[in-house]
């Protein structure tokens, strides 16, 4: 038996609208987390992402090392006593805290 083509139509629009509606959900909590990411980056003062190698550098000052840019688009990292940073061309893209200054558990984080 064929499915006349409203029928089709309208099972097809039904299953694009719930495709959409969960990518809308998992996109919004995703934004959500790196909202709270960043918002955690700052209140720590560490670097946050976006900020540019030259504001690191006045914020924090010369690394203890540093490591060149591997791959496209090119990461590097700089080295800090309690954290690295790592930056994709001369923007942060995310900082890493030694495990010993971040929090027991994520419930510690206010």
């Amino acid at each position: 038996m064929k499915m006349s083509g409203i029928k089709f139509l309208s099972a097809a629009t039904g299953v694009l609208a719930l495709v959409a509606a969960s990518t809308l959900v998992v996109f919004t909590e995703a934004l959500a987390q790196n909202r709270a990411f960043v918002a955690e980056e700052k209140k720590r003062n560490l670097p946050s992402r976006g900020q540019p190698q030259s504001r690191v550098l006045q914020q924090f000052g010369e690394p203890t090392s540093r490591v060149g840019a591997v791959g496209d688009p090119p990461i590097s990292s700089w080295n800090y006593p309690n954290f690295i940073v790592y930056f994709e061309y001369s923007h942060v893209i995310t900082t890493v805290a030694e495990q010993d200054s971040l929090p027991a558990t994520l419930g510690d984080i206010q």
